[in-house]
């Protein structure tokens, strides 16, 4: 063992996702993780397998590099043409597609069309404990009128108004009949 680094047998991580899988089921799905859970985990390790290294620092760092191997999982599941295997947990992908991306060395590549360790639990344990952007909600230009637009003023002088969109113009789009040039400047 070098420095601060731990060999991850593969007991070891099935161990430890089985333990957080438990941990989400007794406390429910609202659960956080914090550094105590880390901690309890590392001594249920050191104490099963009787030894001393394992670390709540090593704990944290290993259950998120889990939870970033999930989100490139998904990336990979979600890929436009790929087929998921339930049965085997395998990511089906057309093989040419898949060396591409292995020559350009694309991270979602190593998951497909091998079966994938852990990933019930992992699934189970890390879904909805990520932000995909899937459900955000883009906001219109004008949904509020500012008294000031300077930096840093912007909220605290803001006059929360809600303002319809289709009534805000800017010199060039005027209404008919309003602008003040000639009617060829007006855009359709």
């Amino acid at each position: 063992m070098a420095g601060n680094s731990v060999a991850w047998q593969p007991q070891v991580v099935d161990e430890m996702l089985r333990y957080y899988k438990e941990k989400i089921q007794s406390e429910g799905k609202q659960v956080v993780f914090k550094e105590m859970h880390h901690e309890e985990f590392g001594k249920q390790i050191n104490a099963k397998f009787t030894t001393t290294f394992m670390t709540q620092r090593q704990v944290y760092q290993k259950f998120h590099e889990l939870k970033d191997q999930w989100k490139i999982i998904l990336e990979a599941k979600n890929l436009s043409g790929a087929n998921f295997d339930d049965v085997n947990k395998i990511i089906l992908y057309d093989e040419a597609e898949v060396v591409r991306m292995k020559s350009n060395k694309d991270k979602r590549a190593k998951y497909i069309s091998v079966p994938i360790d852990n990933f019930n639990e992992m699934e189970f344990i890390f879904l909805d404990k990520h932000a995909t952007g899937e459900f955000r909600v883009l906001q219109t230009p004008y949904d509020r009128v500012r008294d000031k637009d300077f930096i840093g003023d912007i909220e605290k002088n803001a006059i929360h108004v809600e303002v319809d969109p289709a009534t805000q113009y800017d010199s060039y789009h005027l209404p008919d009949g309003t602008n003040n040039e000639s009617s060829s400047s007006k855009c359709p």
